[in-house]
């Protein structure tokens, strides 16, 4: 490989992969299927070219929406940056409003949750910390002159 190529290649490897919907509502699908595989076409046209494996990965993550679809948005947009729950956010203008202020609700609660864990996990490792040693890191001769 030429100098060049070698330098796509690396700039190819090293750039990640966004995280997208599909793989959070089906981790199955993103622990089976190839890395280049996962990118998920707009579309209905491009998504009846996909894989068969992207189709069943759609249409397990339509069923696991449709059964409980608050619990699935609240995950997906926990998981996402903050582009991706603009794009999320979008997605859920043309919801029910009771179903979008119930998102907003248990979205709240959940970030508050997550914050709560966090801040008690930082307390945690700070109070480990401070923990005195038990033995004496060194030895004194006594009566040495």
């Amino acid at each position: 490989m030429s100098l060049m190529d070698r330098r796509d290649y690396h700039d190819f490897l090293t750039t990640p992969i966004l995280r997208q919907a599909l793989t959070v509502v089906v981790p199955e699908y993103d622990q089976v299927s190839p890395v280049f595989a996962k990118p998920v076409r707009s579309g209905l046209h491009a998504l009846a070219q996909g894989s068969l494996l992207q189709s069943f990965a759609l249409t397990v993550g339509i069923g696991r929406i449709m059964k409980d679809p608050v619990k699935w948005a609240i995950v997906v947009l926990m998981a996402s940056d903050a582009e991706g729950q603009g794009r999320v956010r979008e997605a859920l203008k043309s919801w029910p409003l009771s179903s979008r202020r119930r998102i907003s609700a248990r979205l709240w609660r959940a970030e508050r949750h997550e914050r709560d864990r966090q801040l008690a996990e930082k307390a945690a490792r700070q109070r480990q910390s401070h923990r005195y040693r038990l033995i004496q890191s060194h030895k004194y001769r006594y009566a040495i002159s």
